[in-house]
């Protein structure tokens, strides 16, 4: 925002451009109220061009000899040091690994979850489901018709009143990882989401799996 409000007094508005585009909607996510990871989306290709246009000024500005391992070293210590954890991290034993988003095999873990999902549930049973598992439940026989993701569950008026009544005694099971448990926390601002959380209080497990820091759980509500 610096350089563009200078260079702006020399006809050269690009840095204010990009600046202001970034600080907009930043601007809009600082107002308060509900926020999900994901709203931040829109802003990363903001910052990734004001980034951007920052390093190159300052490598302009440095000696060519130096410009190639400055800029190896910023990135290193950006993608490789362990507090943001984006590659490399302290793991609960205290020593440097992986990030589990690079080593944890997701998807074998959803695969058994599915597998106890079908040998364990009956195809007409009420279930609370991650979004990720819709497809698999409803695209393949058996057909697990009254499966639904907790977003519909909680916002769908034909799921919600009609198939649950918003009542977490019309729900038989809950299909669930740790991330979905603080997903509905994190969006139930509104009280949209309590009458699912009051059923996954009332609900006793029946499998588990964990690895890493993922946790993939089965709970039956208890009624």
């Amino acid at each position: 925002l610096a350089f563009g409000l200078w260079d702006r007094r020399r006809g050269q508005s690009g840095y204010l451009v990009a600046a202001l585009l970034a600080a907009s909607y930043t601007v809009y996510l600082a107002k308060g109220s509900m926020m999900l990871e994901f709203y931040v989306v829109p802003l990363l290709p903001l910052l990734a061009m004001n980034l951007g246009m920052l390093g190159a000024r300052i490598l302009r500005a440095a000696p060519i000899t130096v410009r190639g391992g400055a800029l190896a070293a910023a990135c290193a210590v950006l993608v490789l040091h362990p507090t943001w954890g984006y590659v490399l991290k302290i793991n609960e034993a205290g020593k440097l690994a992986p990030q589990d988003l690079y080593k944890v095999p997701q998807t074998d873990m959803q695969v058994k979850q599915l597998q106890f999902v079908r040998q364990n549930i009956p195809p007409d049973a009420r279930i609370i489901i991650d979004e990720d598992m819709w497809a698999d439940l409803h695209d393949t026989k058996p057909y697990y018709k009254w499966a639904h993701s907790h977003w519909k569950a909680a916002s769908d008026p034909d799921v919600r009143d009609k198939l649950f009544g918003k009542d977490w005694h019309n729900i038989d099971y809950i299909v669930l990882s740790n991330k979905m448990k603080l997903t509905m926390q994190q969006n139930n601002g509104d009280g949209g989401e309590t009458w699912i959380l009051d059923g996954l209080d009332h609900a006793q497990q029946i499998w588990a799996l964990e690895q890493g820091d993922v946790q993939l759980y089965v709970y039956q509500v208890q009624k």
